[in-house]
């Protein structure tokens, strides 16, 4: 979103995309469901794809893919125009109270404290959360895979791990299936991907071939490679020297990555860059 849509934000936000519906009514005022998605979740709002053109201010009802998860949003601003193509859009959630997406965020204080922060879920009551972590608490995910992390749900102290998302588009049957803890289901193996991936932010230095230097935060990372963004400009099939400071101490995990992907943030002077590990000079991987 716009500068103005990051002050407005009162939680961290989530790089993720989620299909979605939406109810709409067409010409004939017949109500209609709409396909679309989210591409960036917040505890209040998201960053949505939508068919039709809306104004500010304009309801949506957002529905999941699955289930039957309802919520009602509220357009803050349009983003990017739906002339061409499905516009995107800044939107909050009307009640206040409703956590639709069915995961708990750190507020933007808890966030700005954080070493890092990950998409982590309980092993016992499978809740999902965006964890502020510290760079111990980072290391032992990254060695075991696992850290001990109190839980609001089930009031004690619990093991949690990344939660791997994979979010089914078909209809549940609804005699012979129940219905999914989180309606984004979590714990499901990765889609057409070798290794997996977990949505982890933390920082992040990038140094290129000129010896221009720059900090800034992951999106998510698997063991092949990392995602980021950036107002830099980096070509893809360039490489670059990606530097994790993942010890809880001092030494840092220097890794050369090669530029393989990129796509413009509409809206903004971003763009989202993937790149991949050139050789692993690093004895332990990022990802347990």
């Amino acid at each position: 979103m716009t500068s103005n849509a990051g002050e407005r934000r009162r939680s961290d936000r989530l790089w993720l995309t989620v299909p979605l519906r939406f109810e709409s009514v067409d010409s004939n005022g017949v109500s209609v469901e709409l396909d679309g998605r989210a591409l960036s979740l917040s505890r209040y709002g998201a960053r949505i794809q939508y068919p039709l053109p809306l104004g500010k201010g304009q309801a949506v009802m957002v529905r999941s893919p699955i289930g039957r998860h309802e919520a009602e949003f509220r357009v803050v601003e349009p983003i990017v125009s739906s002339k061409e193509k499905d516009g995107e859009y800044g939107v909050e959630c009307v009640d206040e109270n409703e956590n639709f997406w069915g995961i708990d965020f750190p507020t933007r204080v808890e966030g700005e404290q954080a070493d890092a922060k990950a998409l982590l879920e309980c092993r016992v009551c499978h809740n999902m959360a965006l964890v502020p972590l510290n760079l111990a608490e980072v290391e032992a995910l990254r060695s075991n895979g696992k850290v001990g992390m109190s839980c609001t749900h089930c009031k004690t102290e619990t093991p949690w791990s990344y939660a791997e998302v994979r979010v089914r588009v078909k209809p549940l049957n609804k005699d012979t299936q129940a219905e999914p803890t989180n309606w984004i289901a979590s714990s499901l193996p990765p889609l057409e991907r070798g290794h997996r991936r977990v949505y982890m932010q933390v920082p992040l230095g990038l140094r290129d071939s000129r010896g221009s230097a720059e900090v800034t935060k992951t999106e998510n990372i698997s063991k092949c490679g990392f995602c980021f963004a950036s107002e830099k400009k980096y070509l893809t099939g360039e490489i670059v020297m990606s530097v994790f400071p993942l010890d809880p101490v001092s030494q840092k995990t220097e890794l050369p990555a090669r530029i393989v992907r990129e796509q413009n943030i509409e809206g903004s002077g971003r763009r989202f860059y993937g790149a991949t590990f050139e050789s692993q000079t690093s004895s332990k991987p990022l990802v347990a």
